[in-house]
């Protein structure tokens, strides 16, 4: 029942993240805001959970140490985005470019020729 209970207020918490940025907040606050309540809520759940089941099967995490926990959250999950970002950003440049340059236009119109 608590893993439950956890699963929905992480969901919430992200929710919350959408509705600010909707807002137009700033995004590095929230996802900070969001990542110090991720790693908060599992941990206070992690001391409330009494299933022997769900112990034994999540002992790697339930045992979790609090410093590997800050590890995982504020260090692996970035350094996991920047391959991501790098792949955004050669992205939009090279959208760009083929827009600027006229590649863009010139394929769509082949296309529609086939």
């Amino acid at each position: 029942m608590i893993q439950t209970l956890i699963g929905i207020l992480l969901l919430l918490v992200f929710l919350g993240l959408v509705v600010y940025a909707v807002k137009g907040g700033n995004l590095m606050i929230g996802m900070l805001i969001m990542a110090i309540l991720w790693t908060i809520i599992p941990l206070v759940g992690n001391m409330l959970v009494k299933d022997p089941q769900f112990i034994a099967q999540n002992k790697d995490v339930v045992t979790m140490p609090f410093k590997d926990v800050l590890t995982n959250v504020f260090q692996a999950g970035p350094e996991g985005w920047g391959p991501v970002l790098v792949n955004f950003c050669f992205g939009a440049w090279f959208g760009r470019v083929m827009l600027q340059t006229g590649i863009a236009s010139s394929i769509i119109k082949k296309t529609v020729e086939l």
